[in-house]
């Protein structure tokens, strides 16, 4: 996929209302430059699909999506083949809304846990906590570490981008030298995305939750919710956040064993 194409793809999201952060799409080419492909007609791109690979192991598809006009016209189907192909040997990971579970049910896919997308003001002191660090180069390789407990597979070299990226601020907490914590928020269409959450525990996880609102500065944001992380749930219900939606982590193959109850916002939903 060309940069012009991507461009394009990232306005049909916008027209549907995906509210993608606004550096999302080269965070995405950096995920896996093979992974991102365009189905093109007469030359003009008609539909788009991620299918990014992570390690040996592990694929994700997301960023599905056809021009609104050609929808119902079997220009998608095709590139969802080409997609899983190019993943054939690995499990294979997606997001997906209420009303396209069954079809990927269809395709092989078993739900393995839902997550709620919440979204709010949340209203919070400032924070005070020596422990929550700001993430730059002199702390970004232990928090990459740290990130191996709740991944399947390396992803060194997108996360390092998506900490570091621009307009774009992460913390970690990091007590006597050792990272028990990290997350960033970032700028998106409408509001702040927050995304990663990851925590030992609860105290850790609203520590650094609080220093991301507080960067937002009074703006609304968004955090996707793992369910079976109840305390994660009670934590953004804590700070009147509201659910806006559901979706449903679905793989096809063996589903990893992530760490939920330390999970309490997921990364993105596009590419897992």
């Amino acid at each position: 996929m060309q940069p012009s194409d991507l461009d394009k793809v990232i306005q049909w999201t916008s027209e549907e209302g995906w509210n993608l952060g606004l550096n999302d799409g080269r965070a995405f080419q950096v995920a896996d430059p093979t992974g991102l492909f365009v189905a093109c007609l007469n030359d003009d791109p008609v539909a788009a699909i991620s299918a990014v690979k992570y390690g040996d192991t592990i694929g994700f598809v997301g960023l599905y999506i056809v021009r609104e006009d050609l929808r119902g016209k079997g220009m998608g189907y095709p590139l969802w083949k080409a997609a899983m192909t190019s993943l054939e040997g690995r499990t294979v990971g997606l997001d997906a809304v209420v009303a396209q579970q069954g079809n990927y049910a269809r395709s092989g896919f078993e739900m393995a846990f839902k997550t709620t997308r919440y979204s709010g003001i949340p209203q919070v002191l400032k924070p005070n906590n020596p422990c929550v660090q700001s993430i730059g180069e002199e702390l970004i390789d232990r928090v990459l570490d740290y990130d191996w407990s709740f991944f399947p597979a390396s992803r060194e070299t997108f996360l390092r981008h998506w900490l570091l990226m621009h307009s774009s601020y992460s913390v970690a907490y990091v007590e006597e030298g050792v990272v028990k914590g990290f997350g960033a928020i970032r700028p998106a269409e409408s509001g702040y995305k927050i995304g990663p959450l990851s925590a030992q525990n609860e105290f850790i996880a609203e520590s650094i939750f609080c220093s991301l609102v507080a960067w937002a500065d009074g703006a609304s944001v968004i955090l996707d919710v793992p369910q079976p992380n109840k305390v994660g749930t009670l934590l953004a219900e804590s700070y009147e956040l509201t659910p806006l939606f559901e979706t449903a982590r679905m793989y096809r193959g063996t589903a990893p064993d992530l760490p939920l109850a330390k999970i309490f916002g997921m990364l993105t939903l596009e590419i897992g």
